[in-house]
């Protein structure tokens, strides 16, 4: 084999070690950016003006949970949509 093919490998034998893979630098991957947080703050938050405009229309404001669950935050929105709201 090459010298060249296992210099890039990191062993005499061409296979990669687990070393290889990690980051260079504890620090890289170690913490959450500002940007992680502000994606978590505005998820956490969203469903409380939900809650509200839910209960103005006379609905239970803990339909805003809806929110988290994938798929049925659509399909609630659709039924809130087109479900009568005089009753």
């Amino acid at each position: 084999m090459p010298t060249e093919l296992a210099v890039s490998y990191g062993t005499k034998r061409g296979q990669s070690t687990s070393a290889d893979y990690l980051p260079a630098n504890e620090d890289d991957m170690g913490a959450f950016s500002i940007f992680h947080w502000i994606v978590v703050l505005v998820f956490l938050t969203v469903p409380f003006p939900i809650a509200a405009i839910l209960k103005r229309d006379g609905r239970s404001p803990f339909w805003a949970l809806l929110y988290f669950v994938p798929i049925a935050n659509i399909i609630g929105l659709w039924v809130w949509a087109y479900v009568n709201s005089d009753s």
